[in-house]
Order: structure tokens, then sequence, then C-alpha cells
């Protein structure tokens, strides 16, 4: 596995963009995407950027089916699937090496990822409701010219400012191209979009957890059940598990 465009797809919750970033030839080029979160996630080249996602954390969905039977009478049947209980975690004090390791990431990329990581904390963003953001980075290079993967929490007042921001970056994630699905993290919905890279991002309560996966680290086809691999353990682990 080369890494020779290497492109970090960063999450940035704060700065109003999602930014991706990568290194051709050794040679680091980036691409901004802007959105209204912020959640600085640096690229493989050292930038930042932004990145948000549309998860409503303690929603419902509800979907309704009506029949009709031959004496003309209709029947409504609802179903709704909420999210599990969210447990108290203060998300800036979250460790890093707890919630991702070398060799959770040998399983999910089959080894071959530089072995460098960094933590990284940064202040608050009144405008945005953020109150803090911890970003979590693996796999980065000696010269950072690649930060394979990102685990970025950013911490709002309320649950509502962290899914009001989240809701602008799956648009605007979609509308720069990227190819959009959704997924469940541990019973949690979650978002997946496929653009020079990978992001997966969700809500858990008054903080939003982003999964980031440079570009040509994975095939595209392979991201989406790495990006879920992931966040499932890094939720897990950040959450107590």
């Amino acid at each position: 596995m080369g890494f020779s465009r290497g492109v970090v797809l960063v999450a940035a919750l704060a700065l109003s963009g999602a930014l991706i970033t990568g290194c051709a030839s050794g040679q680091a080029t980036q691409r901004t995407v802007f959105v209204t979160e912020t959640d600085t996630v640096p690229s493989s080249s050292g930038a930042s950027a932004t990145e948000t996602t549309s998860v409503e954390a303690s929603s419902s969905d509800a979907t309704t089916v009506s029949a009709t039977d031959s004496t003309s009478s209709s029947e409504t049947t609802s179903t709704s699937v909420s999210v599990p209980p969210f447990a108290s975690v203060d998300a800036l004090k979250i460790d890093c090496a707890k919630v991702m390791n070398g060799t959770k990431l040998s399983e999910v990329f089959g080894g071959g990822l530089p072995g460098g990581t960094n933590r990284i904390v940064e202040g608050a963003n009144d405008e945005r409701g953020i109150t803090g953001r911890l970003r979590c980075q693996y796999g980065v290079a000696a010269d950072k010219s690649i930060i394979a993967v990102t685990i970025v929490f950013t911490q709002f007042t309320d649950a509502q400012a962290a899914t009001s921001q989240l809701a602008v970056t799956v648009d605007s994630e979609k509308s720069a191209g990227a190819t959009a699905s959704t997924t469940t993290v541990n019973g949690y919905p979650a978002d997946i979009l496929i653009r020079d890279g990978g992001l997966l991002i969700l809500n858990y309560d008054t903080w939003n957890m982003s999964v980031v996966i440079a570009d040509n680290v994975l095939d595209d086809s392979k991201l989406p059940a790495a990006l879920t691999t992931v966040a499932e353990y890094a939720l897990t682990k950040a959450t107590g598990g």
C-alpha cells in the first residue's frame, strides 16, 4: 500500500470548512470544501480545515406504511427507532492512546502505516458553540507527509449546537461531489462521505466524533467498512467500553 498521494480528508468542525489534503510524489496538495463547523483537523501536510456532518443524536426515524383492505378501511403501522442512551463523557479528556492503537489499525489496514501519533487539544469557538476540540492522529509520518487516520472529538455547549453544525457538512460535501451513505456506529446514526479519502461523522449527545482516513490509504470501495470499524472501536473506548 503506497502513499503516493496520501491525502488526508481533514475533519475540522470549526472554521467553516472540510479540508482534504494529499501529497503526490512527496509533495502535498490540498483541496478545501467550505462548511460551517469549528473542528480543525490537520492534513498530511500540516494544513488545517473544517469538517461537519448531519446526524440527529437523540432523534428517532419513523416510517409509516398504510394498507387498505377490501372494506376500504385503512390500517396504519408506525415503527420508531431510537438511539441508545448516552454516557457522561468529557470529550476533551479522552485518551487518544485508548481510543485507537497500532494493533487495531493493523487489523483494519493490514499494516504498513507510519507509527507516529499526535494528541492536539484546541480551544473554544464561541461563535460556533464549541467549547473545545481534541484531535487524535495516527499513522503519522515523521515528516508529516501523511496522517493516515484522524479522530476528532468536538465538544459543544449543547446537543442542538452539535447537531445543527453537523447538518451543514453533509450538504456541503454532497455539493462538492462526495458519495454519501449512512450507517450506524454502536447504534448511533452516522454519515459517511467519500471524496479524496473517507469521512465518517456522528453526534453523541453534546459532542461530535469524526473519523478521517487519508486518500490512497485504502481503495474507495473499502473506505465505508474501514471508517465504520474504526469509529465503532473508538466510540466504544471513548465512552468507557
